[in-house]
């Protein structure tokens, strides 16, 4: 693995393609790679050329193919035809991440996923720049005919990539997944804009993309078990339950030291500075409407699906559906930017231990109870700051909208009562600090 400090169908398996073959003969010429990839090694990615295929045959399965297409085939095309490659598949796994309040997991599994999504991708459009194959000419066009070369087909790689990804995040629902992978790859042959050989060889691409992946996801410490000895005092989080302690001993993807990004020690629980942000606590005004807006960022959806749907807005908006490796490297930095924040945000949350508001002074009154953990720095300061410093970077247009949503996210867990103002101020900082590393990071792999 590189260093990453200095580089960074049913139908369709009916067919035949023999010398669709992975071959240590077969190797992608580095050279004409356009992008680095961002876990796997592309050495051990190799596609045999295309130049034997016969285009002419394969023309006319697609137009067979086309003429007895169902309605259900017609739906497949409209679903996987819209957005990106990232667009469906994000949707998925924030499907199966709808129970449950946000953690550290579901960031870890999404950054997973669009990394996966990244490396299949820019595999296939490098070797693309190589073999440049046309796209069929002759089709019924179901989708907009894409402007890049056919073989071998990101959306497929992507697909395969995706799936295997996600197949090992949720192991039961496997061959669901793997079934997805071939409605999605599928589509494109039956919408008119990729040969049957170009989503076998993106399939294979995909296949080996999502083992690397895998392969890095098992050694970063995520599956260490607490076996630490927890601070007591009356400055300390108190409760028999706490969660994720050991999430700020995970491997980052990006940020090298953590330490580097942890705040200031929090303030001292019998401090004049603690003193005052309970009074301002005290003094926020809980209304009706305070309160739902308190009530609806504690969710799942607020936390991680809007801000997942503010992306997928954005690559609308600018027409980007059409150009995979831009919106897989968008995908891909933002979802790295808040799982490494993440990961940082509990190692100082575990570093100090600090005593939740309400834990200190019993007389507070909160919306909800506190999430089990400590309170230094808000979870939910870290999240919106590394979500809205990343995207921005893309779209850079959406700058105020977004870090107002950021503020209002962290400030909600004020109103509710369960974080000081300065859990607030240290998470927001915290969290647009590790997105600027990773967008630093992220833009030498497609210069």
């Amino acid at each position: 693995m590189k260093n990453r400090r200095t580089s960074r169908l049913n139908w369709i398996n009916a067919c035949s393609f023999s010398c669709l073959i992975i071959a240590a003969s077969s190797m992608v010429n580095s050279a004409a790679a356009s992008s680095e990839l961002w876990i796997s090694d592309e050495s051990t990615i190799s596609i045999l050329s295309p130049d034997g295929l016969k285009a002419d045959e394969e023309l006319q399965l697609i137009k067979k193919r086309q003429a007895a297409l169902s309605e259900t085939d017609q739906q497949n095309i409209k679903h996987w035809g819209a957005g990106s490659p990232n667009y469906r598949w994000v949707q998925v796994l924030l499907q199966r991440y709808k129970k449950g309040p946000p953690s550290p997991i579901k960031a870890r599994g999404l950054s997973l996923l669009n990394l996966a999504i990244y490396d299949a991708v820019a595999a296939s459009e490098n070797a693309k720049l190589q073999y440049n194959r046309a796209r069929p000419i002759g089709t019924e066009l179901h989708i907009e005919l894409p402007t890049s070369a056919s073989y071998p087909s990101s959306h497929a790689a992507a697909a395969a990539a995706a799936a295997g990804v996600l197949a090992y995040l949720l192991p039961d629902d496997a061959s669901e997944f793997e079934q997805l992978a071939l409605n999605a790859s599928q589509s494109r042959v039956d919408a008119g804009v990729s040969f049957p050989s170009d989503i076998t060889a993106g399939l294979e691409v995909g296949k080996i993309v999502a083992k690397q992946i895998i392969a890095y996801a098992n050694a970063d410490n995520s599956e260490v078990k607490w076996a630490g000895e927890r601070p007591m005092g009356p400055g300390k989080y108190k409760g028999e339950k706490f969660v994720y302690p050991m999430v700020g001993s995970w491997k980052p993807i990006v940020i090298s030291s953590i330490d580097d990004y942890l705040p200031e020690a929090p303030p001292a629980h019998d401090s004049d500075k603690m003193a005052g942000e309970l009074e301002e606590l005290r003094e926020i005004e809980r209304t009706v409407p305070a309160s739902i807006t308190a009530w609806s960022q504690h969710s799942t959806y607020q936390a991680i699906q809007w801000w997942y749907e503010q992306i997928a807005t954005s690559v609308f908006e600018n027409r980007l559906h059409n150009e995979p490796l831009k919106t897989a490297h968008a995908y891909a930095t933002i979802a790295v930017a808040n799982s490494d924040a993440i990961i940082a945000c509990f190692r100082a949350k575990y570093t100090w231990w600090q005593i939740r508001p309400a834990q200190l002074d019993p007389s507070l009154s909160t919306l909800f109870p506190s999430p089990p953990h400590p309170s230094y720095p808000s979870a939910h300061s870290c999240n919106g700051g590394s979500m809205a410093g990343a995207i921005t970077h893309y779209f850079p247009e959406r700058a105020v909208e977004l870090s107002d949503a950021a503020h209002a996210g962290g400030y909600s867990r004020l109103i509710a009562g369960i974080h000081y103002p300065s859990d607030h101020k240290a998470g927001s900082k915290l969290g647009k600090a590790v997105a600027a590393s990773v967008v630093e990071f992220a833009d030498q792999l497609v210069e």
